[in-house]
């Protein structure tokens, strides 16, 4: 049977105006051991996205790491993040120009999200 770990939530705070100490996120969990899977949500928490405030969206690195800014085939910015997991932490490193983007609930597109409109949750497991 898998452990589990699921994190408190951190306020997502990582783009440009945050300051960029803001787009590392770590996340201490008492699993023992290297966690074998991570999974990462995001809490809407103020309307975003096309999202309602409580809906919960799961992402993954890449999950929309690819944002156009002008519409024009080709221009794209990356945004996205990378997860770190160790004995003690998991650690997310946010892209500390664009941020995370993810798909927009209403649209095909991808939208930056917003700071301080979501909420960062972790699910760490080790067997």
């Amino acid at each position: 049977m898998m452990r589990k770990y699921t994190s408190p939530p951190q306020v997502y705070k990582a783009r440009p105006g945050a300051g960029f100490v803001s787009s590392l996120y770590t996340f201490p969990h008492d699993l023992g051991e290297l966690p074998h899977i991570v999974k990462l949500f995001f809490k809407c928490i103020v309307s975003d996205q096309g999202y309602p405030v409580g809906s919960i969206v799961p992402v993954g690195p890449h999950a929309a790491d690819r944002l156009s800014l002008s519409g024009i085939p080709g221009d794209y910015v990356a945004t996205g993040f990378t997860v770190k997991q160790t004995a003690t932490d998991v650690l997310l490193s946010f892209d500390t120009n664009q941020g995370a983007s993810i798909h927009q609930f209403d649209t095909k597109k991808n939208g930056r999200i917003n700071n301080n409109a979501w909420e960062i949750i972790v699910k760490a497991y080790a067997p």
